[in-house]
């Protein structure tokens, strides 16, 4: 057997073992290359290489339902056998959420907070799993987790009759575990969800200060100094944590004119000043962006 042929098989068992193509396809290749000699890397009963490596956690949880060998059934390959599980789950748990949402206003508050519980946990630490292993499937579980976390969690606070001061903390605490969330498995825009949102609840706690006395200096105290402690924050960790460090400079232009948003909602201020002041702070940022280019654009990726 010549160099160019022993490259040729090595090639075909690379598909072979990342199925590639279809087992048999395989065989037939190698029994062709090497004159009948060779007729693939699976010969015996032994497991297939890619178990050996421990190809995936489902692939693992889902051998047991491999069909035997020693019968001549060729059985299915790990992946296809790992889909087959992944399905089954998902089919399992969408068909538990089903029945649970059509029954759960009947459930005592106790069983029904125990079932929000226990689903945003299960999804969540689903996506650590699969954090490592594919990003759609993780963003999907976190998904799902923060969503039965939030709906659930507001339908057990209004259901209980909580008041609107104790449901802005909860949706910021949410929009905190979002945004560490976020931090934890690098993820930008679960930070913005967790940033942005926080900024809309003290947005709406700021307004109603700032509308008992109106002035535009006070409205600036709320806002200015705490986008500056961003950007900085952002300009500190630029060389530690670039994406991090990206989404709280960012975070922290938006919040520079959260005055002027704040401002445009209070009857009595003027139009034409909250236009002046947002001409200045647009003009001063972009100058101030433009001499600090190359910091911002090399260090934070924006």
């Amino acid at each position: 057997m010549d160099a160019k042929t022993k490259v040729i098989i090595a090639e075909i068992e690379k598909w072979q073992r990342t199925q590639l193509l279809p087992e048999h396809y395989c065989i037939f290749l190698l029994k062709l290359y090497s004159g009948g000699e060779h007729t693939g890397i699976q010969q015996d009963g032994s497991e297939n290489a890619s178990d050996k490596r421990g190809n995936g956690l489902f692939a693992k949880l889902a051998g047991s339902f491999a069909p035997g060998k020693g019968n001549g059934q060729t059985g299915n390959s790990p992946t296809t056998r790992a889909k087959a599980f992944v399905w089954l789950i998902g089919t399992f748990v969408t068909a538990i959420s089903i029945l649970l949402a059509f029954h759960f206003s009947d459930f005592p508050t106790a069983m029904q907070i125990a079932f929000v519980a226990i689903f945003s946990l299960f999804f969540y630490v689903l996506a650590f799993i699969l954090r490592k292993r594919t990003i759609a499937g993780t963003n999907i579980a976190l998904a799902l987790a923060f969503f039965a976390m939030a709906a659930g969690g507001l339908f057990l606070l209004q259901r209980t009759g909580a008041s609107l001061p104790v449901m802005l903390l909860f949706l910021a605490a949410a929009c905190l575990l979002w945004y560490v969330t976020g931090l934890l498995f690098r993820l930008a825009y679960l930070q913005y969800c967790g940033l942005v949102g926080l900024g809309l609840i003290y947005g709406y706690e700021i307004l109603g200060l700032i509308a008992a006395d109106p002035s535009y200096l006070r409205a600036q105290l709320y806002w200015v100094p705490l986008a500056a402690v961003m950007i900085g924050l952002g300009f500190f960790l630029r060389r530690r944590r670039a994406q991090a460090a990206g989404v709280l400079a960012v975070c922290g232009l938006l919040f520079l004119f959260g005055s002027e948003v704040c401002m445009l909602f209070i009857p009595g201020m003027a139009r034409d000043m909250i236009q002046l002041l947002l001409f200045i702070k647009i003009l001063l940022g972009s100058a101030v962006f433009f001499v600090t280019r190359r910091t911002w654009l090399g260090s934070l990726r924006l």
